[in-house]
């Protein structure tokens, strides 16, 4: 048999051994964009049964700098989102863990504070670190347009363990505060940044804070 290079301005690469196409009878497979898709042999993946758009990972946040106290606001974590990447009903979601290095016994007090665009979506007040232990956080952090690009709304959820500290035999717990639903109203057609701070309000320069790791996920 003839080996097509390409037909009808579609170019086709020749497998080194064979290869398989099959549309069902009835059937239209429509490309729109460049695409490369990836998986095991064998596997199937089923898409929703109406149409939707289906959430991304954007990307795997990194383990970031330490930063240490000294009583002013420090930065631990940004994201910018760029303009235009939500519709009116998209949303942007983080998951991160964050360590806490404590290197000294005296308390430590600390604010946590979480924005979008420069409004505040949580804000966590004298948080009390006593001991010399390391400590791990949770964040959570959920950013949806309601109806338009300019119309959102911002949750965080927050996790923190108490007890001696998770590098320690002893057991720890968690022990978790919610952020209320915060009305944003910012213009998600531009640039807006999610920013997450601290300011070590007691005991500074006792506590120093980095992202561990994260991902950042957007729902169009």
């Amino acid at each position: 048999m003839a080996t097509a290079t390409s037909i009808n301005k579609v170019a086709i690469t020749a497998p080194a051994t064979s290869a398989t196409i099959t549309i069902a009878d009835g059937k239209t497979l429509t490309v729109n964009n460049s695409l490369l898709l990836a998986g095991t042999d064998s596997a199937t993946s089923t898409l929703p049964p109406v149409s939707a758009t289906i959430p991304g990972i954007t990307g795997k946040q990194g383990a970031s700098s330490l930063t240490t106290g000294d009583g002013t606001a420090q930065t631990v974590y940004t994201y910018t989102l760029p303009g235009n990447t939500l519709s009116s009903t998209g949303a942007l979601r983080f998951k991160g863990q964050f360590t806490v290095h404590k290197t000294t016994s005296s308390t430590s007090v600390y604010d946590i504070i979480v924005t979008f665009g420069g409004s505040t979506i949580y804000a966590g007040s004298s948080l009390s670190f006593p001991t010399s232990n390391n400590r791990t956080f949770d964040i959570d952090i959920y950013i949806a347009n309601e109806g338009a690009t300019n119309t959102n709304s911002g949750t965080a959820e927050f996790k923190t363990q108490t007890g001696t500290g998770f590098d320690s035999s002893t057991s720890a717990s968690q022990s978790t505060t919610r952020g209320t639903a915060n009305a944003l109203g910012k213009d998600t057609t531009s640039d807006q940044v999610l920013l997450i701070s601290y300011t070590e309000t007691v005991g500074a320069p006792a506590c120093s804070f980095r992202l561990s790791h994260g991902y950042v996920e957007i729902i169009k």
